[in-house]
Parts: C-alpha cells; structure tokens; sequence
C-alpha cells in the first residue's frame, strides 16, 4: 500500500497550506457532511458557503455517499425489514422446537425483543469479513443462537449472498468507473482523499483496500499540529505503521511556530486563553432543556459525546427542531405498532390489555361516525374494571356481550319515570339508581356503546390481520393491513401527512419484486415495527439529521460550518472523554479478539480500535471544540438522580487558565418556605348554602357538609360522582348487598342469595376479593347500623335512604356526614364553602382519626389536591 499522509494546522486557512496546490486537484471524500459542506458550502437548510465553493478544482462528497454508491441496497430499510422476518423465522422455529423448557423457552422470547441487536451484529461481522465459523460460542448460548440464526439468514434472504458477491465485483476496476462517475462525473480517477478520518471502521477499510486494489491511490487528510502530541493522540494510533501507514517522519506535515493555549494546556502547561469561553453547570434537566433552547437562540451549534441522550431529553420538548421523525411518533405509527403487537407469540392468539386499548383509542385512528375515539378516553377508563381480566378475543367478546345485558336488563330499569324538568330528573337519577356509584354503569348509554363499538372494530381488525395465523406473503399481509385501515373509518381529524406517510409505507414494504417468501404475520408485525421505530436508521455516521445535538465527531468542521460558535453539552465525568464502546449484544471484547487472535483477520484491527478508543477520540474532539472561536462548555450536575462532577478536561482547562466555576443555583424548597407561603384565599368566591339548589339530594349535601371538595368534584365538576378503583367499588358492593338486603330481607331473600345476583355483575373480580366480600358479609357487625327506614321525596317520588349505604360504604364516614349533615340547619352547621379546611384538615386529632378515612373512601382520592392517602395518613393510623 502507497499510502500518503498530509496534515493541515487550521481547516480555514487550508488553501494556503504548501502542499495543497499538489493535491487540491483530487476529490475528496469527507468523514461527515459537515466537513464537506465546510469545503463546498449548501445551499440547504444549514446554508454555509464553504471555503472552496468558488474553485472547481476541489470535489467532495462524505463517505456516506460512496457507501450508498457501492453498496446500494446493503443497509437500506427495506433489506433490513426483510432480514429482520427472516430472523423472526428463525426465532419461531427454536421455540417450538425447545418451547417445552420454560428457561429456554423465556430466553428464547426474551432475544426474539433483541431482533434488531441480533442483525446488526450480524452486518458488523460481515463486513468485517468475519464468517460463522470464524466465531467460537465456548458454551455461550446467546453467542450459539447469534450463529445460527446467521447461517439461517444466508440461507434464505439473498442480502448476505448479494453483498459478498458486490465485494467481488469491486475488485475490478470496471466496478469502480460508475461510482466515480456518479459522485464526481468523471472516471480518470487514479487518487483519492480521505479527509478527517480519525478512525475507519472494518467496511471503510475494505472499500479503501478494494480502491487500492484496482489502482486508486489513497491520501490522508486531516487536521494535525504535532507541537501538541496528547490531544492529537488519536491521529497517531489510526495512522500508525502497524496500520499500514507511513512513518511519522514521512508524513506532509504544515508546520506551525503560533501557540495554540488549549494546546498548551492539553501538555499540561499555563496558558492564556484568547477566545471566548463559558462553562455552565445545569442543577437539573430542566434546566438544561431551557438552556440548550437559550444556546440555539444566540446563534450556537450544539454538540456532545452522548448526542443520542442529549436529543432524547430535547426532542420531547422541542420537537419542532426534529424535522425527521420516525413513524412511530405518529398517531397512525402507534396505532399500527399497537395493532401489530395484538399476537401473541407464547399463547398462539391475540390478545388485548388495557395499555393496548388505550394507544389505539389515543391515536384518533379508531372512530365511529367521524368523531375519533380520543373523545371517550375517559369513559374507557371508567369501564375497564370490568374487562381487567380479558385477554384473547372470545373473552373480550363475551364480556362487552355481558356488558351490554347487564346494561340493558338491570341497569336500564333504574333509568325511568324522571322528571321533565332536568334539575329535579338530575336527583332523582342520583338517588333513584344505586349502579351510578360503579363507573362502569355510570357512563352514559350513548357514549358506552360507541365505546364498545370501538373495541369491536380493533378486534375484527386484529382478526382480519392475523386470521388464523398461517404463512403469508409480505406483500399479501402488507396489502391486508392497508385493506384494513382503508375499510374501518378514521377520525376526520387525521392529517393528510399521516396518510401519505403510511401510503409510502405500505408501497415501499409491499414491492412484489422484494421478498418473496411465505412467513407468519406476527414475524412481519416485528420487523414492521423496527421498520417505524426508525431503529433501522440508527448509525454511527449519519449527516443530515436534523435536531438540536450533533454528535461531537462532526465538530471539526465547525471553524467554519458554525463560523467558530459551538456549544458542547453533557460534559459529565461519565460522557466525557467516555469509555470503551460496547459491542452490539450478543458480541463481547472477548469473542471478537477470540476471533482475531484464531483467524488474524485485519479487519478485526479496525473494529477493535473503532471500540476501544473513543476516549481518545473525545479528548481530540474536546481540543478542537476548544479551539473555537466562541466556547460554551455545560453539563447537568444531577442526571437521573445521579450527582454528576464535570470532565476532568472542565477542571484542567480552568485550572491552567485561572478560571473559576460557578456552582449552579439551587432553589430549595424548604419546608418552612412552603409554611410561609400565601394561600391567595381572596382568589375563591364565598359560598352560601342557601343559594343551594333545594332539590340537591341528601348525598349531595352530605358531601358538602362532610368536605367542600368531594361535594365540588362529585356534582360541581361532574353530573355525580362513582367508584372507578377496585378498592371503593369492592366497598360498594359491600354496601349495596347490606342495602338490598335491608329493603328485601321480609320477602325471604338471604344474604347468600343477594350475593351470588350482585357478585354476577362484577365478573373482573378476583377470587379472592369476592370471598372478602362475602366475609365481611358474615361478620356479625355488619349490618349494625344507624335505622335507615326513612325516605327521600322528590317530585312525588319516593326514595329509600338504604342507597346512602352504597354511596357512603364505610359506617365511619357514613355516620360522619350524617352527622355534619344533620348540623346544616343548625346555628353549628356549615353555611360557606372552605376549600382549605377539607376532610384532609391535618388538624384533626390523629388519635381519634376523626376525618382522615373520608379520604380514604372518597371517589376523588386518586386526582383530590388534597387528598390524604394511606401512605400519607400511616401516622394517624399507629
């Protein structure tokens, strides 16, 4: 190999290096799109003008591009959604052969989740020219099934078989000429340069090798001052003899006499810094959130070692700033994912949960008459206790048949007779149907079977998706999908890019002239997944993303691209400089210098490197970030509850300039700060009770005299208020069987036979709850209670004051508000409305406990503001 090497001091000044006019005349192939731009400017969104715009004589492209030129289909989507199928085939046949081991079967399912792990290990070893054989498992299972499902996968998908066969081809130089032609529109091209390289990973290097072999000569080109040999380290291990480069001595060198202060400072030596350099600390995320937004705003480029973090955090706070985004983020990627994911692989069958239903109802794209089944979100929740234990279809669709029975033979009778007047038929419906304390036959008719409706619709999708599970075509199950989305109706509210979106999807996965063979649809609905999760994309060279964070290798050609403004981010101990990379799973350090050490595989060499040197490769990064012209430097001191100190290059570069760091302010919120802290009660309205409607029921007013919040939440806020959780509703069914069974008991109906009625409208619960229910049924006290023979006269209708059992459950409280209740109309009873003396009033005597269980069975607890839960109240219980 004739490898040359030229090194440059600054990226703007270049031109006027003394080797360049020997070289300027060779294209170029850049490490990262930036660095191109830098050299040619784009008129793109990030419009730059480069420093060689003007002169024809230089040509660049990134070596994404030369990638995509000589391999045109390897790491497309496409190949790799078919790639990600067959494995899912692979996956399917070890568990029916080793499913009846419940260890091997759970490991088994457990890798079939690490699909896309699994063929990315699989390409980084075939490009590497690493074959099954070359790798020994030594009794590593996972490493065994890595094998295995490789052989399987270049047996049946031609990829494999395709890339080896292009890599033959391009050891002619024939192979060559259309792919110089396509980047630079010539093809007498007999050198080329690589530009900023700081290392090349096993398919680099064997494009280089392949270049090489069919004549093209190669020359380095990078950015290296060798007055400062610590922070340019990294230049040094790359190119080095061992490597197949030139000696040290051997390299064209521009040479500079200028001290450089981050240099210096790098050696270990004083120095004064001449640019403009800030370093912040973030005391929290949010801080950092507001603080990269506040970065972008003055004309800084950010960057970090750990960009996919930093953009993680960023993208769902400024999402507008990631104009690529993956499918999945749309309601109709959800909406798809969720339905894919309905079969399950260990039961055979579909199933559906209660996470599943409400992603489908949450995307817009399940709807009855237009309107999207985003509006019945809250009543889904109400009736989901009653279907907390349905799983596959049957289930699901006997229980929505119970529903509707139960709904239309017990329930419906309660509803009749009101009166005209809506005020009066309002109460009347609160004292007269016991049902409307269980959230589930709380909801309205209407609005329920619409809901059900819903559900039904996801279901028949499902099953015409997935049928009876047998072998499909990719296109077949890709074209029924489509069917399926295009027969049910959406929400009208969906936008037209979500369509074209899906449209491309399909047409793109669906091509007749792709894979052709028959797999099972749950295999497709994985890869289909990984497909619109966007983890196909996921690499480590990618240029034109568009987001808040670059990653810190593309911060050489900043100087010019950012015009010398950076901000570099996260500069945490643990991120920077960072460690050894990890292997994509199952791979390890151990198996690949295993690997090295049996077969002496050159490539190797460069993986190896690639991994274990990112420490290196950050400090440089750090050193030319530095060099700027304009510098912030900010990490966040505590990152998922973890306090985190800055890099050491932080302390270093502030120690040799004389910098001090300003620790980031803390607002702690101390207890006596809370205790100090006005209430603003001028900001409530005054209440008098005897603007109190007169037809408000007596629950009603027992709830106001009880807690101004549970009567606001309950009849204020809501028509009335119910049980959703199955701790109130299991007290409540306690309360409506003692009820019942009050009003019956003279007719000869038992307990046991009220029980067995009630417990059939409640077919969720467990056993176990049940058989609480009817312990406490058995109990002696149980129906020892204050006399509830009166009754409550509306619009002459009478009603039992036995319904004050369902809806006050617990005797403690029941006999509280009775007994505030009974005040109203005395000089002692409650005649305005406090909302800062509520049932929760920590005032209460906590050994007498006389307010606190109002909390503990009030339908509100879960949203109440002031709500006191069990947690909070243990010390009134001891």
């Amino acid at each position: 190999m004739n490898r040359q090497i030229y090194t440059y001091i600054d990226l703007r000044s270049m031109g006027s290096a003394p080797f360049w006019n020997q070289i300027k005349r060779y294209p170029q192939i850049t490490v990262t799109a930036d660095l191109r731009k830098s050299l040619k400017g784009t008129e793109a969104r990030d419009k730059v003008d480069g420093i060689f715009k003007d002169d024809l004589n230089v040509q660049a492209w990134e070596f994404r591009k030369l990638s995509e030129a000589v391999l045109p289909h390897w790491t497309d989507d496409e190949t790799k959604f078919h790639e990600t199928i067959v494995l899912a085939q692979y996956i399917r046949g070890q568990i029916a052969k080793w499913g009846d081991d419940p260890d091997i079967r759970h490991w088994l399912v457990g890798s079939r989740r690490n699909l896309g792990m699994i063929l990315s290990s699989i390409i980084l070893l075939e490009e590497a020219a690493v074959s099954p054989e070359d790798i020994q498992a030594d009794g590593d299972r996972n490493i065994e099934l890595l094998l295995e499902a490789w052989q399987f996968l270049k047996k049946n998908d031609p990829a494999i078989d395709t890339f080896h066969k292009r890599m033959e081809e391009l050891k002619n130089r024939s192979a060559w000429d259309p792919i110089l032609n396509k980047l630079f529109g010539r093809t007498n091209i007999d050198t080329v340069i690589l530009h900023g390289f700081y290392y090349f990973t096993p398919l680099q290097e064997r494009i280089m090798r392949l270049m090489e072999q069919t004549g093209i000569r190669l020359v380095f080109l990078f950015s290296y001052n060798d007055k400062y040999p610590y922070a340019n380290e990294i230049w040094r291990k790359t190119y080095s003899v061992e490597n197949g480069y030139p000696e040290l001595s051997a390299w064209n060198m521009e040479k500079s006499y200028k001290t450089e202060p981050y240099g210096e400072i790098f050696e270990g030596r004083k120095a004064t810094i001449t640019n403009r350099l800030h370093i912040k600390e973030y005391a929290s995320v949010m801080e950092f959130v507001h603080g990269m937004k506040h970065a972008k705003e003055q004309g800084y480029f950010i960057y970090s070692s750990n960009a996919n973090k930093a953009n993680e955090i960023l993208r769902d706070f400024y999402p507008e700033e990631y104009g690529d985004r993956k499918l999945l983020s749309y309601p109709i990627g959800q909406f798809v994912s969720t339905l894919n994911q309905m079969w399950d692989e260990d039961l055979q069958q579909i199933v559906l949960d209660e996470d599943r239903l409400i992603e489908c109802f949450s995307s817009g794209w399940l709807a009855v008459d237009g309107v999207s089944g985003k509006q019945y979100l809250q009543d889904l929740t109400y009736i989901m206790p009653f279907f907390s234990d349905c799983q596959n279809v049957k289930e699901w669709e006997t229980r929505i048949d119970l529903l509707r029975d139960i709904r239309e033979n017990v329930v419906a009778p309660f509803v009749k007779d009101l009166d005209i007047d809506d005020n009066k038929a309002r109460w009347q419906l609160v004292m007269g149907n016991p049902f409307l304390n269980f959230s589930v036959f709380a909801v309205e008719p209407e609005r329920l079977d619409i809901i059900l409706k819903l559900i039904e619709q996801l279901l028949s999708m499902a099953k015409d998706l997935f049928g009876e599970n047998k072998a499909v075509r990719v296109q077949e199950h890709i074209c029924k999908l489509d069917m399926i989305l295009k027969q049910h109706e959406m929400s009208n509210e969906l936008y037209e890019e979500e369509r074209d979106l899906v449209k491309d999807l399909f047409e793109k996965l669906s091509d007749p002239s792709g894979f052709t063979a028959e797999v099972f649809p749950a295999d497709i609905s994985s890869a289909l997944n990984l497909y619109m999760s966007g983890r196909f994309q996921e690499g480590e060279i990618q240029s034109n993303r568009v987001g808040m964070v670059s990653p810190i290798y593309q911060i050489d050609a900043a100087i010019v691209k950012q015009y010398g403004k950076v901000h570099v981010c996260l500069c945490d101990v643990n991120n920077m400089p960072g460690g050894k990379k990890e292997y994509i799973w199952p791979l390890t350090s151990r198996h690949i210098k295993a690997c090295y050490e049996r077969t002496g595989n050159p490539l190797i060499v460069n993986l190896r490197h690639a991994m274990e040197n990112t420490y290196i490769c950050n400090r440089y990064f750090m050193y030319a970030a530095l060099k700027n012209t304009e510098v912030q430097l900010s990490w966040v001191n505590d990152m998922d509850n973890k306090l985190l100190a800055p890099t050491p290059y932080i302390k270093l570069v502030c120690e040799a300039a004389g910098i001090s760091l300003t620790p980031a302010k803390r607002d702690a919120v101390s207890y006596k700060k809370v205790q100090d802290s006005t209430y603003g009660r001028g900001r409530i309205k005054a209440y008098n009770v005897e603007q109190m409607p007169m037809d408000t029921s007596k629950e009603a007013r027992m709830d106001y005299a009880i807690c101004p919040m549970k009567y606001a939440l309950g009849y204020v806020v809501e028509k009335y208020p119910s049980f959703q959780n199955e701790f109130h509703q299991n007290y409540a069914i306690n309360g409506l069987i003692a009820a019942i069974y009050s009003l019956m008991k003279t007719r000869g109906l038992s307990i046991a036979d009220i029980y067995k009625n009630v417990i059939e409208l409640f077919p969720a619960m467990r056993r176990v709850e049940k058989r609480q229910v009817y312990d406490y049924l058995q109990y002696e006290n149980s129906f020892k209670d204050i006399d509830f023979e009166g009754r409550t006269e509306l619009a002459d209708v009478y009603y039992s004051d036995e319904r004050l059992k369902v809806r006050f459950p617990n005797k403690n409280v029941r006999s509280q508000a009775l007994g505030k209740y009974g005040k109203l109309l005395t000089p002692d009873g409650k005649t305005g409305m406090d909302f800062y003396k509520t049932a929760a009033d920590m005032d209460a005597d906590p050994y007498k406990k006389t307010d606190t269980d109002v909390c503990l069975f009030c339908q509100h607890q879960s949203y109440c503001r002031y709500a006191v839960f069990a947690l909070d109240a243990e010390g009134l219980y001891d």
